[in-house]
């Protein structure tokens, strides 16, 4: 039973991770392709465009912390093994 659930909550932990790098990407591309059709249309970016990036930069800085610690954790143990 207890192979079951590792497996299960390494899918679980892969989908949230593919859906947060989903949204990221996402978020930057529509960034982009939003800035140029302002810039074309004379126009401002539309906020909620804004409000997504900002919160997509946002999770890919914790998403860099917590990769960064687990990567000082892994040769920290190798370190003093």
């Amino acid at each position: 039973m207890d192979g079951l659930l590792d497996t299960l909550e390494m899918y679980a932990g892969m989908a949230v991770s593919l859906g947060l790098n989903a949204f990221v990407i996402f978020s930057i591309v529509f960034f982009i392709v939003d800035g140029i059709k302002a810039k074309r249309q004379q126009r401002k970016r539309k906020a909620g465009l804004t409000v997504m990036f900002v919160i997509a930069m946002i999770l890919m800085v914790l998403f860099l912390i917590a990769v960064g610690f687990l990567f000082f954790s892994i040769f920290y143990y190798v370190a003093n093994s």
